[in-house]
């Protein structure tokens, strides 16, 4: 999780990691490694390199529901994002949107959502975004 003074390109970003307290050892090293961009490959370093200030990491239980426009998770006691379907202003009705992305460097495909809650509260890092625009998608990492 992360937040900027400003537009992610100009960098000062505050970062913190969270990691599964389920992960053995050599995994929170090498997921930690590969989260602050120290492996290469994409999209990381280029992430990383917005980043100032690294809050310390933790680890933590993860609670996951995969459910589409309905997906949850709750991270530790610090992080919650449930997610509901975008709504038509106007009709209120249920509606679907993709933006698609063929050169994309996270996704080639994103579905439109908003959030139900998406809240973060831990030292450093404070803020809470219900009712905005959300995404979900299948991201793909690699060194190529």
């Amino acid at each position: 999780m992360a937040s900027w003074p400003g537009a992610l390109h100009f960098g000062g970003g505050t970062a913190k990691l969270f990691i599964d307290e389920k992960a053995s050892s050599r995994q929170r090293d090498l997921i930690e490694k590969m989260l602050k961009g120290k492996l290469g490959g994409k999209p990381w370093p280029i992430f990383t390199s917005t980043i100032d200030k690294w809050l310390e990491t933790s680890f933590v239980p993860f609670e996951w529901k995969f459910n589409g426009p309905n997906s949850e998770v709750v991270v530790g006691d610090e992080v919650r994002v449930s997610l509901q379907p975008m709504r038509n202003p106007v009709t209120g009705k249920e509606t679907m949107a993709k933006i698609l992305l063929p050169n994309g460097l996270l996704t080639h495909e994103e579905n439109v959502t908003s959030t139900k809650t998406f809240s973060l509260f831990t030292d450093g890092l404070k803020y809470a975004w219900p009712g905005r625009t959300a995404f979900y998608a299948t991201v793909q990492h690699g060194n190529d």
